[in-house]
């Protein structure tokens, strides 16, 4: 699994969105107005088509915010997105605030081009928009990021139901991007990428932990003793491999056989660690419902 964790050669962080939306990405986390915020609340929980058209000043409200919608812009220009696993529990991951609220301003911006029939950059849009949620999708490096990514891509298709009320059925077809015609690879509803990462940062969190612990100066020498004296029943590479046999029949959907009681003899430490290793199939599930989705995106109404 570390070989998933490699940065491709032709990765740089001159062409890495990744690198430019994790340097920008604290300063676009307060962005957006309260007015676009209680706008898109009640696009979430009401007739979005109504609540936009009851808005005046929609064209407005975009201009107000046109350095978000540059940043997105900009995320969206970088041909690859690779984002390192965390080195260790202290490392926080970049916020995804301020992106997330970009794609709503872009899906403000295509309803507004719906609005005056303009088909040709709703779906320039709606293209940009997906194609890079799919290529973040196949290349989240961790849990949590795999799962916003998922989130942005049902948003994505939520928004184009809207977007399809609007329109003639006729115009549906003119509608589409590409991105909604091709189906959703096996890379993109795969957890095996993301659990690479998070069986890297296992790893690394481990290992800090056990360092920082015979790195104290306050520790005493009984504490010492315990430490020495407990690592036959702690085999840290072991418990790596275990873990990453563990991950990786879970991503492919593999029953792991059960090992003889027997087996706990050898480094019991590790595998009592290893067992507590999460269950990830309803995360595999929240992918497999991506498809389904794109399928009724593309049906015209």
């Amino acid at each position: 699994m570390r070989t998933l964790q490699e940065v491709p050669a032709e990765i740089t962080p001159d062409n890495n969105g990744y690198e430019y939306f994790r340097q920008h990405a604290g300063a676009t986390e307060h962005m957006v107005s309260d007015t676009f915020s209680q706008l898109m609340r009640q696009c979430d929980t009401e007739d979005c088509n109504a609540v936009l058209a009851a808005q005046p000043n929609v064209a407005q409200l975009i201009d107000e915010h046109k350095p978000l919608i540059d940043f997105y812009q900009q995320v969206r220009s970088y041909p690859h997105w690779y984002e390192p696993a965390l080195a260790d529990a202290a490392q926080a991951l970049p916020s995804y605030h301020g992106i997330m609220h970009a794609q709503q301003l872009l899906f403000l911006q295509a309803w507004l081009a719906a609005q005056q029939q303009d088909i040709p950059t709703v779906r320039l849009l709606l293209q940009q928009d997906l194609q890079f949620w799919r290529t973040v999708l196949s290349d989240n490096n961790l849990l949590l990021s795999k799962m916003i990514s998922i989130e942005a891509v049902k948003r994505h298709f939520s928004f184009a139901t809207v977007l399809k009320q609007q329109i003639e059925p006729q115009q549906q077809a003119d509608m589409m991007p590409d991105s909604w015609l091709a189906p959703f690879t096996p890379e993109e509803l795969s957890l095996l990428q993301a659990l690479s990462g998070e069986w890297v940062f296992g790893d690394n969190a481990i290992a800090a932990a056990l360092k920082e612990d015979l790195a104290r100066d306050d520790i005493a020498i009984t504490e010492q003793l315990s430490i020495v004296l407990s690592k036959p029943f702690f085999l840290m590479q072991a418990t790596s491999n275990d873990r990453a046999a563990m991950l990786l029949a879970q991503a492919n959907a593999e029953v792991q056989p059960i090992q003889p009681w027997y087996s706990w003899v050898y480094n019991p430490a590790g595998k009592l660690i290893n067992s507590l290793t999460p269950d990830y199939s309803s995360y595999q599930e929240r992918l497999e419902g991506l498809e389904p989705l794109r399928q009724q995106a593309i049906a015209i109404n």
